[in-house]
């Protein structure tokens, strides 16, 4: 009900536990399909097939298992697979009943992050969807932060594989706030229609996404400094701005913009990291 999304792993790390090559025997299709029965009612819930398939199973297999998911799983959730630092997913691109790719891509920076998953996305060309699964640690505060925005200003899902509530140092209210944050202001847009556009940015702007004449989403990190693109087209537009700590936006339209290149002051009450939405005033 809070809109938190299960990421359910029936295999860890090298965890097999039934050798029957490509095929799926009648233990381990007992095995899925009781845990498919007990846990399907869930609404918000994805089905990871294995961590770090290759120490395990063959294509084959990883092929088999998700055809026998999606055959018993009566809401047909999203189903997905991790591999072992890649940005590749050619093996499963063909494959109807695979439809997410778990990335993991060890990197230090946001900046490192955001390359890395504008390849994932150009080696997906629309054939997947993806989720950073596994970054090393994300921190906390301001560092979560933009990682995050970093990943999720490719067009990709993210989350932090090292958050843990069991441990003194557990992420706090705060640092929850800003997933939730994150997660408003992207579903206030079309940015399922959008792809990494960063060479569209301009001044303090830092990446964008973008359906070029039909919705822009452009973040920067930077404090203060105007937000600008290129290439716009000229028509009447919404201007949607957002800080991604506090939550609060503000929205101006009608706003009409002539064609070419373009740069707006921020509004005074959005000092720090700032994102802007743009798209075609209705």
């Amino acid at each position: 009900d809070n809109g938190i999304v299960i990421f359910f792993i029936f295999y860890d790390d090298s965890a097999r536990l039934w050798a029957t090559g490509d095929a799926v025997g009648g233990e381990e299709e007992n095995f899925l399909r009781q845990i498919v029965r007990r846990f399907e009612h869930h609404k918000h819930l994805i089905w990871c097939i294995a961590e770090e398939y290759e120490e395990a199973f063959s294509v084959a297999h990883v092929r088999n298992v998700a055809a026998l998911l999606r055959s018993v799983d009566k809401h047909q959730h999203i189903i997905s697979v991790h591999k072992n630092k890649s940005l590749s997913f050619d093996e499963f691109a063909d494959d109807d009943n695979i439809d997410t790719f778990a990335v993991q891509w060890n990197v230090t920076t946001a900046e490192e992050l955001h390359e890395s998953m504008v390849t994932a996305q150009r080696n997906a060309a629309g054939r997947y969807s993806l989720i950073m699964a596994e970054a090393g640690e994300f921190g906390f505060g301001g560092t979560a932060l933009e990682k995050f925005w970093a990943c999720a200003m490719t067009g990709s899902s993210v989350m932090a594989l090292d958050w843990s509530f069991d441990r003194p140092d557990a992420p706090s209210d705060e640092d929850l706030e800003i997933c939730g944050n994150l997660v408003c202001f992207f579903e206030s847009t079309n940015f399922d229609e959008m792809t990494p556009h960063d060479e569209l940015g301009i001044e303090a702007t830092k990446y964008v996404l973008a359906a070029p004449g039909i919705g822009y989403i452009a973040y920067t990190s930077r404090l203060g400094g105007t937000i600008g693109l290129k290439i716009m087209s000229e028509g009447m537009y919404a201007l949607t701005w957002f800080d991604p700590v506090t939550g609060n936006s503000l929205t101006q339209d009608p706003v009409h913009i002539p064609a070419g290149e373009q740069q707006w002051n921020r509004p005074n009450e959005f000092n720090g990291p700032v994102a802007l939405y743009v798209c075609a005033s209705k």
